[in-house]
């Protein structure tokens, strides 16, 4: 809950720094011999697992049961920096989306054919055509869009070409999104 109150400030802000350094704060986790990154660790398949998170009441046939739970209970806490709905769902999307391609990179960094990433409910929402997010960020074509241009120079995506990087990991991401979700009717 700390992860997405402080990664969807940090969003609304505009402060891709903060969501950098949030995202890659190392931590330890049990399972893990070593440290790794927030992003590595709070969206790991093991905490995500929608069938746990079903056993919340009235989550039985939810596909991303956690995400909404989490959407829901930090609307209202978030409405001072996110008065508008339309604008916390855009914001939470975008939030979701970045820490689903910032986990999936870290992922990818330690072994490139590892591509899995937490589908949060906006991937619900893009396979019913409810949110843009994944053409939103499409870089081929067209200018960088300037919410991505700040995540690549807040430090997400690091390394020798960091678009480059960009584009890279939210290929193959959105190969696995758009796998991850067929059937979700």
């Amino acid at each position: 809950m700390l992860l997405y109150a402080a990664g969807l400030s940090a969003v609304a802000a505009e402060n891709y720094a903060n969501l950098a350094a949030l995202l890659g704060t190392r931590l330890r986790w049990e399972r893990r011999e070593r440290e790794a990154e927030a992003a590595l660790i709070l969206a790991d398949a093991s905490i995500t697992r929608h069938d746990v998170w079903r056993h919340l009441s009235g989550r039985e046939r939810e596909f991303t049961p956690l995400s909404n739970y989490l959407w829901e209970v930090l609307r209202e806490p978030l409405r001072a920096c996110l008065p508008d709905d339309a604008d916390y769902e855009e914001t939470f999307d975008w939030f979701e989306y970045l820490l689903a391609l910032a986990h999936c990179d870290l992922r990818m960094k330690a072994n490139p054919k590892d591509v899995w990433g937490p589908v949060g409910r906006f991937g619900w929402r893009v396979a019913h055509g409810l949110s843009r997010i994944v053409d939103d960020t499409q870089l081929e074509g067209r200018p960088t869009p300037p919410r991505v241009c700040s995540a690549i120079a807040a430090g997400l995506f690091t390394g020798p070409r960091e678009t480059r990087r960009f584009v890279e990991v939210k290929t193959e991401y959105d190969k696995f999104l758009a796998e991850a979700t067929r059937g979700w009717w």
